[in-house]
């Protein structure tokens, strides 16, 4: 995990391989670590094949955290109809775990690596939103909403919502929610900031303060060193401008699909 988040992905992979063969396969923590590593190398094919992998090796309950990286690899390799099918089968899992658990038991409090119902309808409702289909996201957050209706990823995801509608305001005010619910989650920070360097030059300062913000919780994210270099670049600071965006261009290079911290 340390190597890693510091982006040394070789000998992370490597140590991700020693992990697995030390357990025998048998945690599903490792296989997600090995495929996130090669996700972040842009080995989505071979990431694919790992999560293939440990699924076979995985009961049918604790396949959740499995196919939902199955659905986001689908997507990075420009395969839509291929994560929302892994989503449809996601949720056939939910209602049969349903029956199995009763309706009494609402399945967003099966405990361990269990499919959970929010995370598959707020897995979609983001998939709808890369591809700007917002009918279909506004559905799926919904659903996702009557399960965590106090959720600052439910209510940021309602923000992008607004945004690619257009209701640049209603987006904001979203956000702003959002880090009411929890003052550390980065994606509205980032978005905060994003929004407020298209106003006046006034906006800059609390821009540049709410990025740097984000930046002290989650040091490699790209999209605020991206919009951070933005701030620069129109404050006149052409050198940290510059700074900032090739921070972000490394970044880019080895992003994974998912923070590798969500395996912890």
């Amino acid at each position: 995990m340390l190597y890693a988040e510091q982006r040394n992905l070789n000998t992370a992979l490597r140590y991700a391989k020693r992990f697995i063969d030390a357990t025998g396969g048998s945690l599903l923590k490792g296989w997600r670590l090995l495929a996130l590593i090669l996700s972040a190398q842009h080995r989505f094919s071979e990431a694919e094949v790992v999560i293939d992998a440990a699924l076979d090796e995985t009961a049918k309950w604790e396949q959740g955290p499995l196919l939902r990286l199955k659905a986001k690899l689908k997507t990075s390799q420009s395969l839509p109809m291929g994560a929302i099918e892994t989503y449809r089968y996601l949720l056939a899992l939910v209602q049969a775990q349903r029956k199995s658990f009763g309706p009494l038991r609402s399945v967003s409090q099966v405990g361990g690596d269990g499919v959970n119902e929010y995370e598959v309808w707020h897995g979609l409702a983001d998939l709808y939103s890369r591809l700007s289909h917002w009918k279909d996201m506004e559905v799926c957050l919904g659903k996702a909403k009557e399960l965590k209706p106090y959720s600052a990823e439910v209510l940021y995801t309602e923000g992008v919502m607004l945004q690619g509608r257009g209701q640049a305001e209603e987006a904001m005010s979203a956000y702003i929610t959002a880090l009411l619910v929890d003052p550390s989650f980065v994606p509205c920070k980032i978005l905060i900031g994003a929004l407020l360097s298209k106003r006046d030059s006034n906006a800059l300062p609390v821009a540049r303060s709410i990025l740097s913000d984000a930046l002290k919780i989650e040091p490699t994210s790209r999209m605020a060193w991206y919009y951070l270099g933005i701030i620069h670049r129109v404050d006149g600071r052409i050198a940290d401008a510059a700074d900032c965006f090739q921070a972000a261009s490394m970044l880019e290079e080895f992003d994974p699909i998912e923070n590798f911290s969500s395996i912890l």
